[in-house]
């Protein structure tokens, strides 16, 4: 789960893709196929809209993201490597085996 915070205003939602088989550009290598948290190589990422709702315009607006605990047994740090894909052990490689990690881009509104 993914959740976005404005003032008191919160909204969240699972980003998990499992339709990249359907979804990515076609014939191309790698791991395309497999779901994912959030998008898939070479389709379109959806977007989210919120209406946070009115606040005062004399207001600070607190706004925050969090991303629901998630433990990664197939990485270095591992009491137990576990759960690694494609023969990989749990060292990161820059290859085939990344240290997952999110970007988000976010943009707020303000109107009177």
């Amino acid at each position: 789960q993914h959740t976005f915070t404005v003032g008191d205003f919160s909204d969240s939602a699972s980003v998990w893709r499992d339709d990249c088989e359907t979804t990515a550009a076609p014939n191309q290598r790698g791991t395309w196929q497999y779901p994912r948290a959030g998008w898939c190589p070479g389709a379109i990422t959806h977007d989210r809209t919120l209406a946070a709702g009115a606040a005062p315009a004399t207001a600070t607006v607190v706004v925050s993201y969090d991303v629901e605990p998630y433990e990664n047994t197939c990485r270095p740090e591992a009491d137990e490597c576990a759960g690694c894909s494609l023969g990989n052990g749990c060292d990161w490689n820059d290859s085939t085996h990344t240290e997952p990690s999110y970007q988000v881009s976010a943009l707020l509104i303000g109107y009177e």
